[in-house]
C-alpha cells in the first residue's frame, strides 16, 4: 500500500517561487502498516530549493492498543529529522505541543530532494492506531525562479 499525505491546500503563492503548503496525515493513512515505522512522501524540493519555515502540530493525539509512544519527524531519506525534529504525537494536544524549523535547510546546489514525514510507534505496529491526525506546514523558495 502506498502512503500519501493529504495535500489540502497551497495556502499562498507569495510571488513567483515561494510556496506555503499544508499536509495532513490522519491515522487512517497508517492503519495498513504492519510495522512500527512508516514513511509518507510529502513533496519534492527542487535543486537549490530552500525551506525557510516549517511547523508540525497534531490536532488529535495518536493512540491505539499497546502503543506507548508515537513520534513524528520531517526530513529526507537518510536524515529523517533534517527539517523537523521529534514531535510527540501521542501527547495531549496543546498550543505548545508543536515543532518549528530551527533554521533554513537547503539542497546546497544538489539535485532535487524528496521530502518525507516519518511516523514511529513504540509498543505495537501502526496498524493498531485508532486515533490521530498531524499537520505539517512547509514554506519553501526555489531561487532559480524569477521573482
Amino acid at each position: 500500500m502506498a502512503l500519501t499525505a493529504q495535500r489540502f491546500e497551497q495556502a499562498a503563492a507569495l510571488g513567483t517561487g515561494v510556496q506555503i503548503t499544508k499536509f495532513t496525515i490522519p491515522y487512517t493513512e497508517l492503519t495498513g502498516v504492519a510495522d512500527t515505522t512508516a514513511t509518507v512522501p510529502l513533496f519534492t524540493l527542487p535543486a537549490n530549493g530552500v525551506i525557510f519555515w516549517a511547523r508540525s502540530k497534531h490536532s488529535v493525539a495518536f493512540a491505539g492498543p499497546s502503543i506507548s509512544d508515537a513520534s513524528f519527524v520531517v526530513g529526507k531519506s537518510g536524515t529523517t529529522n533534517w527539517i523537523l525534529t521529534d514531535l510527540d504525537i501521542d501527547a495531549a494536544v496543546a498550543d505548545t505541543t508543536l515543532v518549528h524549523l530551527n533554521g533554513p535547510t537547503s539542497t546546497v546546489g544538489a539535485a532535487a530532494v524528496g521530502i518525507i514525514a516519518t511516523v514511529g510507534s513504540t509498543g505495537a505496529n501502526l496498524s493498531v492506531l485508532t486515533a490521530g491526525s498531524v499537520d505539517v506546514w512547509i514554506c519553501w523558495f526555489n531561487p532559480t525562479t524569477n521573482v
